[in-house]
């Protein structure tokens, strides 16, 4: 079941997110689906380790760590 939500976000933001949009050739809605997925992943894994967890971006054979503040 769909829900809607209102966000505000700062200019700087609004920038990010429509740039971030044309990159990957989806929706401003479908940007803010991937980031809340991310951050639930990176939540999951801060209940469940006893120490921060990190976040791997892999893009062919390189890695690089994702850090979340």
């Amino acid at each position: 079941m769909a829900r809607s939500v209102n966000i505000s976000l700062s200019e700087n933001a609004t920038k990010d997110l429509e740039e971030i949009s044309k990159q990957l050739n989806i929706d401003k809605t479908e940007v803010l689906r991937r980031g809340i997925e991310i951050m639930k992943l990176y939540s999951d894994a801060s209940r469940t380790e006893d120490t921060k967890p990190e976040l791997l971006l892999r893009k062919g054979n390189t890695a690089q760590q994702l850090l979340v503040g």
